[in-house]
């Protein structure tokens, strides 16, 4: 490999280690506040810096509105970053189709 290319990788590794811890501790945070909601819908993965949910559909819009919130709420407080979330939907992993747009008010 090239010194670049090392370089690059470098970089690299320290944003996604990053995005992962956010993703990680804003896992945490949804299973907690999903259960004292008594919510049905539950985060059943999380791979790198995403996070899959098994979504009751009459609580999409709540779970999708607290996961948003959530991530941003701990990405600005414990990191001082700005994150964005890409929302996406479907019948099982790996059917999904991304949400371009969603309106949330905050």
């Amino acid at each position: 490999r090239s010194m670049g290319s090392l370089k690059r990788q470098s970089v690299n590794f320290c944003i996604q280690s990053s995005a992962s811890t956010a993703a990680a501790m804003t896992f945490f945070n949804i299973i907690q506040n999903q259960e004292e909601r008594g919510l049905k819908s539950k985060p059943i993965c999380f791979i790198h810096d995403s996070l899959e949910s098994d979504v009751y559909p009459y609580e999409l819009f709540e779970v999708i509105e607290l996961q948003d919130r959530l991530l941003h709420t701990f990405a600005k407080q414990t990191l001082g970053l700005a994150l964005k979330a890409d929302i996406s939907m479907g019948l099982s992993m790996g059917e999904e189709c991304e949400l371009k747009e969603y309106c949330i008010k905050k």
